[in-house]
């Protein structure tokens, strides 16, 4: 049974058909490299790496099985910590964010897919499933900003911020997909 919708139900339900699982190997393996890749070669400002990291993750969310864009869920975070550059004189304090980002990109992932399975329309479901992620962060944020353990700086890049990037990303994901799929489609 193909629990959430992709391009070919090949990537979800008939592992027997190694073409499709080739297929959605390799597009996860594309996804999860530019996932990584463009926090730890851009390095900043948030505004764009956070939009494009985030459109990865939508587009996986859209596109790849649930398993397959754990990757991608866990790739930005060590990149950017690995760079060193995102969050500049910050970054040292991302490392007691980084459970919670990785809980926040799950969650923009893993509540498109279940809004998708439901058959709500991604006019609803992306901008939902964003406020869910900078919601979360935002959270968890202010209770270690009141705990002293983050510095109220670190606030501005986990709340609207967040919510910005996650939108944009939103819709690129969603002009790529469409431009995927429009590409299968005329080469069948």
């Amino acid at each position: 049974m193909n629990v959430f919708p992709s391009r070919t139900a090949t990537i979800t339900t008939d592992l027997n058909n190694r073409a499709g699982v080739k297929v959605a190997a390799r597009e996860t393996t594309i996804v999860a490299a530019l996932a990584f890749l463009i926090p730890f070669a851009l390095g900043g400002p948030q505004l764009i790496v956070g939009s494009l990291v985030n459109a990865a993750l939508v587009y996986a969310a859209l596109n790849v099985s649930a398993g397959r864009a754990l990757p991608v869920v866990f790739m930005p975070s060590i990149a950017a910590l690995g760079r060193g550059v995102l969050f500049g004189a910050l970054t040292p304090f991302l490392v007691i964010m980084i459970p919670f980002i990785w809980a926040g990109n799950a969650l923009l992932v893993y509540s498109i897919k279940m809004m998708s399975s439901r058959n709500v329309p991604l006019w609803i479901s992306l901008p939902c499933a964003a406020a869910i992620k900078a919601g979360w962060l935002f959270a968890f944020a202010s209770l270690f900003v009141q705990l002293d353990l983050l510095p109220v700086a670190m606030l501005s890049g986990m709340g609207l911020i967040q919510l910005s990037t996650a939108l944009i990303g939103a819709a690129i994901a969603a002009g790529a997909t469409a431009a995927v799929n429009g590409l299968v489609k005329s080469r069948r």
